[in-house]
């Protein structure tokens, strides 16, 4: 991850671009600088517009403006690790395209994709995506241990129950239960995010479910 970005001025871009000789850049620039470029259409912000520039390795933070349909178009921010010897394509859609300067068929090495303000390797993505995975199957498992807890509860009549379906959390109350279900009277549906918000096409009915799908309501 991305610890310590820096900004690319326009001064940058005219330093390293003064060194390049030609409209190609030699086989020792290739593999000492990496190359960003803007999609077509989706130039980069460097004081004025520029399809690409030359950068040393390091952390970054380029910006684009894509074309649009309106004057001020708004610009859009790549933070990520350029790396000597890459070529780098910023898209519109992702990911970030990542191509080997000196291979001459310009064959993709790497895609770097969004994680939250920043743009990491596909290794890194993966292994975020392990993490976040593996949070959710260990607060799945919580949950159902906090509720196999609370079953007592639950298996009461009269108890107020909550069941979080997506945004919206279902209210009732329990009636009736057997070994395996509980009998509820929904009187409710309300946004999880605002109780005070109410389900316009919620209509209350009487349901049987599993007791492990509900909550206590606090």
């Amino acid at each position: 991850m991305i610890k310590n970005i820096m900004k690319v001025f326009v001064v940058l871009a005219i330093a390293v671009l003064a060194g390049c000789a030609g409209s190609s850049a030699s086989l020792a620039q290739k593999k000492n600088y990496a190359l960003i470029e803007g999609e077509r259409g989706n130039p980069l912000v460097t004081g004025g517009l520029s399809m690409s520039m030359e950068v040393l390795p390091g952390a970054y933070e380029f910006k684009t403006t894509p074309r649009c349909g309106y004057r001020d178009c708004p610009t859009r921010a790549y933070r990520f690790e350029a790396e000597a010897g890459n070529r780098y394509v910023l898209r519109t859609d992702e990911p970030i395209l990542v191509t080997d300067r000196t291979d001459p068929n310009d064959r993709i090495v790497d895609k770097l994709y969004l994680v939250g303000d920043e743009y990491v390797t596909r290794k890194e993505k993966k292994e975020y995506d392990r993490r976040v995975i593996n949070n959710i199957v260990i607060a799945t498992a919580e949950k159902m241990e906090r509720r196999k807890q609370s079953l007592p509860l639950i298996r009461k009549v009269g108890a107020k129950v909550c069941k979080p379906l997506g945004e919206i959390i279902y209210i009732g109350f329990v009636e009736n239960f057997t070994e395996d279900k509980i009998q509820i009277r929904l009187v409710d549906a309300v946004l999880a995010i605002n109780y005070n918000v109410k389900l316009g096409s919620f209509t209350p009915n009487t349901i049987w479910d599993n007791p492990l799908n509900w909550d206590i309501c606090n």
